[in-house]
């Protein structure tokens, strides 16, 4: 496959705001980590994990 048709099917793969999706849908569990003293690296890096 060509770069330009990887780059295509990799725009279709990812939607706009899924992030954001991922963020709302770990809130309350993200504040609870925060207020527990988990850096926000700590989380960041553990969600990038799960969510790929």
């Amino acid at each position: 496959m060509g770069l330009l048709k990887e780059l295509h099917a990799a725009k279709k793969k990812s939607s706009m705001g899924s992030g954001k999706v991922v963020f709302l849908k770990y809130l309350e569990d993200i504040e609870e980590a925060l207020n527990q003293g988990y850096t926000a690296m700590d989380i960041w890096s553990l969600l990038q994990k799960k969510v790929s």
